[in-house]
């Protein structure tokens, strides 16, 4: 969603601060968030707290590491919009190193199994997300008159690649990582799905509301649900249970 916006609102060039904005706006946040799970590292499993900030800001070794990624990626929105290259043969370029990538962590080898949590932060492997959402920001005025248009075909189309990811998991795939084909296609369907339901449905306040703190949300969810397991771990209902894993 981020690429999507930054591609529809910046489609000739961009503003002076953009890298500084991202910095301020996104990674700083991300570091607040960090010295937060190490704090947290520090009281509750007796780590470092030194050790545990160099896991969370170098290593990415906590549930922020997301950031890290994002930010390597709008980089990498910079570096096209500031060359001016041509998403022709761009985006072919593009969707070849990621595949390549993706069949070098299938094959298992010794390095990426070794080093799985820093090979996860390189920018390479979320490249088809990349591309997509550069692609449909970069046509959006043409992409969003036809999802409304085909509205329930973009329904389907979740359905379906929720259907693909059951019989992939039923079959064995139960790997549970964003960089999967199938996840690829359940992550399009349900971008397309949302943004053609956010063009017929009413504005809401709640939904601005949530925006405006869903970045912090996403940066400290696992330590609130870590706080929050055992006491719904006492509920009568599997519903609302969650599970974290070590969120430090």
């Amino acid at each position: 969603m981020s690429i999507i916006i930054l591609a529809k609102r910046y489609q000739a060039e961009l503003p002076q601060k953009f890298l500084r904005r991202r910095f301020q706006f996104v990674y700083i946040p991300f570091v607040a968030a960090s010295i937060l799970y190490a704090v947290n590292a520090a009281l509750h499993y007796d780590e470092s707290f030194w050790n545990a900030l160099y896991r969370h800001i170098v290593l990415g070794d906590f549930s922020g590491w997301f950031v890290m990624t994002i930010f390597q990626l709008y980089i990498l929105f910079f570096i096209i919009k500031k060359c001016q290259l041509s998403s022709v043969w761009l985006t072919p370029i593009l969707l070849t190193l990621a595949i390549l990538y993706m069949i070098l962590v299938k094959l298992n080898v010794d390095f990426f199994i070794e080093n799985d949590n820093l090979v996860r932060l390189l920018f390479i492997g979320w490249l088809p997300y990349f591309t997509i959402a550069y692609l449909i920001g970069t046509h959006y005025k043409w992409v969003a008159l036809n999802i409304v248009k085909y509205k329930f075909a973009t329904l389907v189309f979740v359905i379906l690649s929720t259907c693909i990811l059951a019989i992939n998991y039923n079959l064995g795939a139960t790997e549970i990582i964003s960089r999967r084909l199938d996840m690829i296609l359940l992550i399009i369907s349900i971008t397309l799905c949302i943004l053609a339901c956010g063009q017929i449905t009413p504005k809401l306040k709640i939904i601005n509301l949530v925006s405006q703190y869903s970045f912090g949300i996403f940066l400290i969810h696992w330590l609130i649900q870590e706080y929050l397991v055992p006491y719904t771990a006492q509920i009568p209902t599997t519903l609302i249970n969650t599970m974290p894993k070590n969120p430090i």
